[in-house]
């Protein structure tokens, strides 16, 4: 599957993608607001300024993923992996991170709000400057 197949898909109002290999794959500014992508393959992706709130990427492999800029708001992050991954700028106000991977992640300038760390592994994160509400 390649990234017209999705955004295709996404308008014809298809919302499911579990389990699809995109790797590498070039989604930057894409609008894909409630998404289903589980235990999807997005390594090395390209994601930068996309619209992924309310998106559901449980178990979803996010690893070295540019995710500059990008809106994952209330998206359901769990048990993801975004070991090394770019969120730079991110909106993750709400998101549920819940056990999630996020070893070596820049997050600098990442909003994370409201958003649900329960056991979330941060080792080696860069978090300067986030802004994490006390």
């Amino acid at each position: 599957m390649n990234m017209d197949d999705i955004l295709q898909r996404y308008a014809e109002g298809k919302r499911s993608f579990q389990k699809v290999n995109l790797r590498e794959m070039d989604l930057q500014n894409a609008h894909l607001h409630g998404v289903n992508l589980n235990q999807s393959d997005l390594r090395q992706s390209r994601l930068g300024k996309t619209n992924l709130s309310r998106a559901s990427l449980r178990e979803a492999d996010l690893s070295e993923a540019i995710l500059c800029g990008t809106n994952l708001s209330e998206a359901d992050l769990y048990r993801a992996s975004l070991r090394e991954a770019d969120l730079s700028g991110a909106n993750l106000e709400y998101a549920n991170l819940e056990r999630t991977n996020l070893s070596k992640a820049s997050l600098g300038g990442t909003n994370l709000v409201r958003a649900r760390l329960l056991r979330a592994s941060l080792f080696e994160a860069d978090l300067r400057p986030t802004y994490i509400p006390l």
